[in-house]
């Protein structure tokens, strides 16, 4: 178990604005995290927002361990300690392209991109997972996935953790398979369950009425990436995935921005094409499916 000394640093003040209030919804800008990076990741833990790792775009697009959580009831920044060395110890903490989620008290994160030995540049994947035991800020190695991936996505339910999609180590492959840990029985490791229908990364992801969510995503890589629009329901109690409404148009890239909110999946933005940032927010309905 790797433990840290918390870190109580905080920074910023006031939000810029009053954020709007009753039932019309808008957007409004609030004070920016410390550490800058891009493709961070991050879920919501007690109301408050943890944000970890990201590209660091000035040092060969290496990742950064910087971990940070937001209140937005006092608009600030605290600083966490940072991500642990990845790769057994031989690489700089830090990542990106990884599955993260929560059991609602704990933060869990598993493959991505981690820094090479120098700090610059990336490893296109890893096999490690880790838990962030947010009580006492610090990470604890859990087992690790069977094959060094990045890019899929990780979700908790029933005491379960399901590590969905990805691609492998040297980037050639739209992989779709599935990878679940019981929490309970670490000993027992990842077991193969379903594997995508269509296999693919860069996605979203979202657990609603005991089911998760696959959204979206990407065959290739860059320039020669192809967005996709395909929804897929996984069913653990079947071991089987269901195809769903499509989303309005192909898009990747939106992994930190998938959530569920009164019983409706939002995805926030994301890509289409290389380079092709959206600002679309789209909702999907699971009682009509549409």
């Amino acid at each position: 178990m790797t433990r840290a000394t918390a870190t109580a640093t905080t920074t910023a003040t006031t939000p810029t604005t009053t954020p709007p209030t009753g039932n019309n919804p808008a957007w409004t800008p609030t004070n920016s995290r410390p550490c800058s990076t891009t493709e961070s990741q991050s879920v919501v833990v007690g109301g408050k927002w943890y944000v970890f790792g990201g590209f660091n775009t000035s040092a060969g697009y290496a990742p950064r361990p910087c971990a940070y959580v937001y209140d937005p009831a006092t608009g600030r920044w605290t600083k966490l300690a940072d991500m642990p060395r990845m790769n057994n110890g031989t690489v700089p903490g830090g990542l990106t392209h990884s599955g993260f989620t929560t059991d609602g008290t704990d933060i869990y994160f598993a493959s991505g991109y981690t820094a090479k030995a120098d700090g610059t540049g990336q490893i296109f994947g890893t096999k490690e997972a880790w838990k962030y035991t947010v009580a006492t800020n610090s990470y604890s190695r859990l087992p690790d996935l069977p094959v060094a991936r990045a890019a899929g996505q990780l979700a908790y339910l029933n005491g379960k953790l399901h590590y969905v999609g990805g691609t492998n180590q040297v980037r050639t492959q739209n992989v779709g398979d599935q990878y679940v840990l019981d929490l309970s029985n670490l000993g027992a490791g990842w077991i193969t369950k379903k594997p995508l229908p269509n296999p693919r990364h860069h996605a979203g992801i979202a657990v609603l009425n005991g089911q998760i969510y696959y959204i979206g995503g990407q065959w290739e890589h860059d320039g020669a990436l192809v967005p996709q629009s395909d929804v897929h329901r996984y069913d653990p109690a079947t071991d089987s995935w269901t195809k769903v409404a499509s989303l309005k148009k192909p898009t990747n890239h939106a992994g930190a921005s998938t959530v569920v909110f009164n019983g409706k999946i939002i995805v926030i933005g994301g890509q289409m094409n290389h380079q092709q940032s959206i600002d679309d927010v789209v909702q999907y309905d699971p009682a009509t499916d549409s």
